[in-house]
């Protein structure tokens, strides 16, 4: 499971195993010239095999590529490396369709490819997507900060129609929109592929929110759902709260910085926490303004809730009531081990006694 607190900054390899490199060298012969380039690469272990043995793969290290011009990534890529960092290199259309290309071919073997930060269009994200819906090799894809738009996030849905193979997705500030988020939505009835999901600074809105929300209801497959600074709003907060009450496989979700407010949609989300749901390890709710009446809901819901174990709810204003209520409901809840309560007008002696209560159930605060 991802943390995903907006000061929390983890480097996790496939399905959260913690990468420890090793760095190593090999050589590598391009197909269009007869040069040698010398790339530095960590060896990481990944599952043992059936002899219990380590295996290992290669990451490169593409600060050691800055030479590389745009279509030598074909090359790259169809070379035998299991996991390419690419991002934040400027690859634009041009380059994503030498990656796409690569990935519909047979030689490429790649299961992690970071392309974050590449100023990918509509155009490279649609030739990408049209490459995904071949492609059986790879499973872990990042493509935030891009800013291809709706129409990039349509095309990505279309591949997640029939695409079977890829379960880690993240999509974070591409402008995707109500548009792009709701086809995208409409994917994810179907697929049972994707696990970690990422939709963060995305201005889905509440209707895009919801429409997350309806698919999260049919979705079996969906584990970490990140959805930061989109302005879902209370609407799109009551419509998360329903899929809470019926989700069996939702263990994390990340609703910081979404304008939702003291009003009816944070109390629903925990509500739900305190009645029906049974699987959510992971929330963070924080920098919600949700109000110190929201803050007794939460004490409600950690008075019955048995498996949420990471709670953040920094900078909600939940003030002196909200916080005696939850300080109350610590005294009986020894499940919670991380609570972050920081910058909610809340005076040094109350923090003190919730440190106090914290220390005695074995847990950890952030403050």
């Amino acid at each position: 499971m991802f943390v995903s607190h907006p000061d929390t900054r983890e480097r996790f390899g496939s399905r959260g195993t913690k990468i420890q490199e090793g760095r190593v060298f090999y050589h590598q012969r391009t197909r269009k010239t007869s040069n040698i380039r010398r790339h530095e690469v960590s060896r990481q272990p990944t599952c043992p095999n059936q002899e219990g043995k380590g295996r290992y793969h290669s990451h490169i290290q593409m600060n050691s590529l800055e030479g590389y011009r745009i279509p030598d990534y074909f090359t790259l890529l169809t070379n035998g490396g299991l996991e390419f960092d690419l991002s934040h290199k400027g690859l634009g259309d041009r380059g994503a369709r030498q990656v796409a290309r690569a990935l519909m071919d047979p030689l490429t073997k790649v299961h992690t490819l970071n392309l974050v930060g590449n100023q990918i269009g509509p155009e490279g994200a649609t030739a990408i997507s049209k490459a995904l819906e071949s492609n059986t090799t790879l499973h872990s894809l990042r493509l935030s900060d891009n800013n291809f738009g709706p129409e990039g996030g349509v095309a990505i849905a279309e591949a997640l129609q029939t695409n079977k193979t890829l379960y880690d997705l993240h999509l974070a500030s591409n402008n995707i929109g109500t548009e792009g988020t709701t086809v995208i939505a409409k994917a994810l009835e179907t697929n049972e592929a994707i696990e970690p999901l990422d939709l963060s600074s995305n201005k889905i809105g509440p209707t895009g929110g919801s429409a997350i929300a309806q698919a999260m209801e049919i979705n079996n497959s969906v584990k970490e759902l990140r959805l930061q600074s989109n302005e879902v709003g209370p609407e799109g907060a009551t419509a998360l709260s329903k899929t809470l009450e019926s989700d069996k496989t939702l263990h994390s979700l990340d609703l910081w910085h979404n304008n939702i407010g003291p009003g009816e949609g944070g109390k629903a989300v925990f509500n739900a926490l305190a009645t029906r749901n049974k699987t959510l390890l992971f929330l963070n709710f924080g920098r919600n303004a949700i109000g110190k009446e929201t803050g007794i809901a939460i004490a409600t819901a950690l008075e019955t809730n048995k498996t949420l174990i990471y709670l953040f709810v920094r900078d909600c204003d939940i003030r002196r009531k909200g916080a005696t209520a939850i300080a109350k409901a610590l005294k009986s809840n020894t499940v919670l081990q991380y609570i972050d309560l920081d910058d909610n007008g809340i005076s040094d002696g109350l923090m003190d006694q919730i440190r106090r209560l914290i220390k005695e159930n074995h847990t950890d605060a952030y403050y």
